[in-house]
């Protein structure tokens, strides 16, 4: 945008020397010149200000927010132009935001003007320094460092979500820094502060592992490889395992199938459990995952390397449609229970089977009612307390409210029921057995501020809040952050879930803990703007 600003300009009167302009010939003429000229001069130097503010580049620290605050309603915004060094010249402030030492943080910041530099490009980093009274650049650490993007759009208004690693001490009053180097002899470089504090984190160890299928690139990228990783708990970094087996994202192209003989073995969300200290997955060859045949195998895989230590072959009952929801059953010797999903006239019933170590099934109970729409399987647990096994399933016809059905197996008893679950103010696609409690945690409606809470779920559908997470707005909708497998209640009754921060789509690995009715969230390193996806995410006792 080009603003035009007209201004009006008196010379400064100056003592005579000789005659003065009015008792000279052609007096109001050359009087009447240079204040013409004058009024040009100052013109053009207030033009060229404005446009060299807009030409040079713009970096804004958005969250932790920077001082003096970030506007980037449009590019060449002012409040990211500060080119001087380190903070630019602004007060410090009070610490707005808590980092938790030693552990990840996602820093989101935004290139308002881009000076990419071709052949020879600069980069961007982030700093911290302990206190605020830094005068030059070189008393910051610098944690992460980015190379500059090429929009080739100058106003493209970039956003970067840079995870970084928080220093491991406490700091009541620290010093964030931003900086952009665009490496172009007439520019300077371009600073934003924010003021932080450090505590250690009060989160109860847990123990246990966390191990998940990662990949690289987007989320509905069709037919890409994956590894397994394990999470830290306390940090949140990743840490592939080195011995991790060759898994295949399930593809919404069957016909790769017929050109596709990998053996690699599909891992497939919901068919994930652990037993014995080994985390076990149903899957198969990628031509049984691409042509929508139910998986063969149970693999068994050590969760410190990810060596398949086991893969036996299951003995599926006949006409079985698919697997899904494969849950522990830590009282029984059947190690899982599997759910089968089978075919009846176009429609479905679901059917648990107990899954044993050697591969044989054998139903856990009889099959639900005949089902035409709630066929979208969300999650299932198994209650040692009750001896009953639950089945969540979603209405594929219910595109905004969000309908769920509880399904009701109890093996002691061996009959089914089913209740529709009360979504007239949570929302919900996860459940976890605590004890003797059904829990699972809800954004509230879709069509309101997602406001997380944990609520408890009644063998009746009914729903009842138990407590908030996080500040109202603070999280997305995000429904994908089931984590499977159950920490020990013994001691101190809690769960994991992955929840999507609202203002860059980074995440968090969050411990509820049902005992204080406390959240402890740890933000994950997926390297830059949460480039790697997460999936099968399962608790190893």
């Amino acid at each position: 945008n080009l603003f035009i600003l007209s201004v009006s300009f008196s010379p400064p009167q100056r003592p005579a020397l000789g005659l003065s302009l009015t008792q000279r010939p052609f007096a109001p003429l050359l009087s009447l010149l240079l204040s013409s000229v004058m009024k040009s001069l100052w013109s053009l130097t207030v033009l060229v200000a404005l446009l060299s503010s807009c030409a040079l580049a713009h970096i804004c620290l958005l969250y932790p927010e920077q001082r003096g605050g970030a506007d980037i309603s449009e590019p060449g915004s002012p409040s990211c132009f500060i080119p001087s060094a380190p903070c630019g010249k602004k007060p410090a402030e009070a610490p707005k935001v808590t980092l938790y030492a030693g552990t990840t943080f996602n820093v989101l910041l935004q290139q308002n003007l881009n000076h990419y530099n071709p052949g020879w490009p600069g980069f961007i980093d982030v700093a911290w320094a302990v206190g605020t009274n830094q005068t030059e650049d070189n008393q910051f650490t610098v944690v992460a460092q980015i190379p500059d993007y090429w929009p080739h759009l100058q106003a493209s208004q970039t956003n970067f979500s840079i995870p970084i690693s928080v220093p491991n001490f406490s700091c009541p009053h620290c010093t964030l820094r931003v900086r952009y180097h665009p490496n172009k002899p007439e520019e300077p470089i371009f600073h934003n502060c924010a003021d932080v504090e450090i505590v250690y984190s009060n989160a109860p160890q847990q123990g246990g592992k966390i191990i998940a299928a990662a990949r690289n690139g987007p989320r509905n990228q069709a037919y890409t490889t994956q590894g397994l990783v394990s999470i830290d708990q306390s940090t949140g970094s990743l840490l592939p395992l080195p011995s991790s087996p060759s898994l295949l994202v399930r593809s919404s192209s069957p016909s790769l199938s017929s050109s596709s003989s990998s053996p690699a073995s599909s891992l497939t969300q919901g068919l994930t459990g652990s037993y014995g200290g080994r985390m076990y997955y149903v899957g198969g060859t990628d031509k049984e995952s691409l042509s929508n045949r139910a998986p063969s195998t149970l693999f068994g895989l050590d969760p410190t390397t990810g060596t398949v230590v086991s893969a036996v072959s299951i003995q599926a009952p006949p006409s079985l449609r698919q697997w899904t929801s494969l849950t522990a059953t830590p009282t029984l010797a059947s190690a899982f229970i599997v759910t089968g999903i089978f075919p009846v006239n176009g429609d479905y019933v679901f059917q648990p089977f107990f899954l044993f170590l050697n591969g044989s099934t054998s139903p856990a109970a009889p099959a639900s009612l005949v089902q035409d729409t709630f066929v979208n399987v969300f999650w299932a647990d198994f209650s040692p307390c009750a001896n009953q096994f639950y089945l969540l399933s979603g209405d594929e016809n219910s595109l905004e409210t969000l309908d769920v059905m509880l399904f009701v197996f109890d093996l002691g008893q061996n009959k089914t029921t089913q209740v529709m679950v009360d979504n007239s103010k949570y929302t919900v696609t996860t459940l976890q057995v605590v004890g003797c409690q059904l829990y699972s945690v809800s954004p509230g409606l879709l069509n309101q501020t997602a406001q997380w809470s944990v609520v408890t779920i009644s063998p009746s559908g009914a729903v009842a809040p138990v407590f908030s997470l996080g500040a109202p707005g603070f999280y997305t909708h995000y429904y994908g952050g089931g984590v499977y497998g159950q920490i020990p209640s013994s001691s101190s009754p809690a769960f994991y879930h992955i929840f999507q921060r609202a203002n860059d789509n980074s995440f968090q690995l969050g411990l509820i803990s049902l005992s204080s009715s406390s959240f402890y969230p740890t933000d994950l390193n997926l390297q830059l703007n949460s480039f790697v996806s997460l999936s099968a995410v399962t608790y190893i006792q």
